[in-house]
């Protein structure tokens, strides 16, 4: 709702009257009630407000100092989740352990232990991603605990190229190049969603595949508009074959 509100008052500009500004209005009052009840429903919501501001900046134009009043309610909503796991009315010592419990679930693991292990655990989500096999619904998973471990180490590299990828790709585009854009999008996507779960919240499973649906639409992104730019480079029955080529891809 928030980029059809953008979207529409770009279109609409300063000339918009009536009817127009109050339907933009409630489009934009909407967006900020559903990030609300989003974060009220699952703490995955978290990441909402910070994929708001990166498409806001990565694909939309306007002066900065509007833009970022347009997303500092998106930004306040992303306090409903850590105010609702803590009692203020507590001494300050007792208000810390709240938020040491509060960021800890069902799990005895250490934060950087847990962090390790993500390491491992978000190159397993991908590798499921492009090649889905032996998929499982419960992982007898190996913790890790060291970064210098050689699966660990290896990992993080691999991880830091990916992202370091990403930053390259927007600062090579402009906002009007949306290829490069759309699959930096789609990488920051894919980090950001995954966020909460896989960085230093210990959680009792580390790995769970259904964790990895929101995060997917990222790599998806990358997906097409890779493919999409790479058929753009071929004419005619070239471009339709790398497309159909892609569609074949995506239903096996």
């Amino acid at each position: 709702m928030y980029i059809k509100w953008r979207l529409k008052a770009e279109g609409q500009g300063s000339s918009s009257k009536g009817q127009g500004k109050l339907a933009s209005c409630i489009l934009y009052l909407a967006s900020v009630v559903s990030a609300v009840l989003a974060m009220k429903t699952k703490e995955i919501a978290f990441t909402l407000p910070v994929i708001v501001v990166l498409y806001e900046f990565m694909f939309l134009k306007g002066k900065v100092i509007k833009r970022v009043l347009y997303l500092i309610p998106f930004l306040i909503t992303m306090l409903i989740i850590p105010l609702s796991f803590i009692s203020m009315d507590r001494p300050i010592d007792e208000l810390i352990s709240d938020v040491g419990e509060a960021t800890r679930v069902q799990s005895n693991i250490s934060r950087l232990d847990y962090l390790f292990t993500e390491m491992r655990v978000v190159i397993t989500y991908i590798r499921l991603l492009l090649v889905p096999l032996n998929q499982m619904l419960d992982y007898n998973y190996p913790i890790y605990h060291s970064l210098f471990d050689f699966k660990v180490f290896l990992s993080f590299l691999f991880l830091l190229s990916i992202f370091s990828i990403a930053v390259y790709f927007t600062c090579r585009s402009s906002t009007a190049h949306k290829g490069l854009r759309l699959t930096a999008f789609g990488i920051f996507w894919f980090f950001i969603t995954l966020s909460v779960e896989s960085s230093l919240i210990p959680i009792r499973d580390v790995i769970f595949e259904h964790r990895v649906y929101l995060p997917s639409i990222g790599i998806f992104f990358v997906i097409s508009s890779v493919v999409f730019n790479v058929a753009r480079k071929f004419n005619g029955k070239g471009q339709k074959a790398a497309v159909l080529l892609f569609a074949v891809v995506v239903l096996v």
